[in-house]
C-alpha cells in the first residue's frame, strides 16, 4: 500500500520552504525532517543539541488550523491533530525560534573535542548536479568530492549518512580514511521513486561510528521525469 502524503508548507522567517512528508511520520521524524528542509545555522544547532533539554524548548511549531488560527503543537498526540487539520492536502507551520533561550543556548561553553577532532570541506559535485533530471524508477549513484581540512587521519567506521527521514531510498558508502588535506570521494546510491514532474532533495553529512556527525551538510537535487 502507498503511503499518503501531505504537502507542507514550512515558515521560518520571512521565507517559506515547500516540502512532502507522509502522514504517517511521527513527531519526532517531522521535526528532523524539518532540520533537513531549513537551511540555517540555528536549525543545524537544534539539530545538533536537540537532546539537550534547553535546545528541545529552543524551536516551536505552530499549525493552521480549519479557523485560520495558529496552534502550538510539541507532543505527538498534538502533531497528529495537526496532519488532521490539513485542508486540500495542505498543512502550513511555522517555526519560531525562542531568541532569548538562543542567547542562553549558544553562551560559551568548552567546544567538543570529538566535533573539533575531525573537519571536512566539500570540494565539488562529481555526478548528478543540481537541477539534473532522471527518470523515475531507476537507480544512480552520486558522488561528491571533499577533504579531510582537519589537522588527524579520520577514524574507522566514518561514513555518509542520511539526514532525511525516508532512509530506505538511501544506501550509505564507508569512505577511505584520508589524511589531513587529502582528497576523497564519497557517494550515495538512490532509488528513484514512481513520482514524475516532482523534485527529490536529500542531505547528507559524515558521521563518525560513535555517530557523531561533522563536516558540511551535503545535498542532491533533482527533477524526477
Amino acid at each position: 500500500m502507498q503511503t499518503q502524503t501531505v504537502n507542507c508548507r514550512l515558515y521560518f522567517g520571512d521565507r517559506v520552504h515547500k516540502t512532502k512528508i507522509p502522514t504517517t511520520l511521527t513527531f519526532d521524524q517531522f521535526i528532523t525532517h524539518v532540520c533537513s528542509v531549513i537551511k540555517s545555522s540555528i536549525i543545524d544547532f537544534y539539530l545538533e543539541n536537540k537532546n539537550n533539554i534547553l535546545s528541545k524548548r529552543l524551536i516551536r511549531f505552530k499549525y493552521q488550523d480549519e479557523e485560520q488560527e495558529w496552534v502550538t503543537f510539541d507532543s505527538e498526540e498534538e502533531w497528529r491533530q495537526a496532519i488532521a487539520s490539513a485542508q486540500k492536502n495542505i498543512i502550513r507551520v511555522q517555526v519560531l525560534v525562542n531568541k532569548p533561550l538562543l542567547q542562553r543556548s549558544v553562551s560559551p561553553r568548552p567546544p567538543s573535542p570529538m566535533v573539533e577532532q575531525y573537519s571536512a570541506r566539500f570540494i565539488k559535485d562529481l555526478t548528478f548536479p543540481d537541477g539534473t533530471s532522471v527518470p523515475s524508477s531507476t537507480r544512480f549513484e552520486k558522488k561528491w568530492t571533499i577533504q579531510n581540512s582537519g589537522t588527524n587521519q579520520w577514524p574507522a567506521g566514518v561514513k555518509l549518512t542520511s539526514l532525511q527521514v525516508e532512509d530506505k531510498l538511501v544506501y550509505d558508502i564507508t569512505p577511505p580514511q584520508p589524511g589531513p588535506g587529502e582528497h576523497v570521494t564519497v557517494s550515495v546510491r538512490v532509488v528513484v521513486p514512481q513520482h514524475n514532474g516532482t523534485r527529490l532533495r536529500s542531505y547528507y553529512q559524515l558521521q563518525t561510528a560513535d555517530g557523531v556527525l561533522f563536516g558540511p551538510r551535503m545535498w542532491l537535487d533533482v527533477n524526477i521525469v
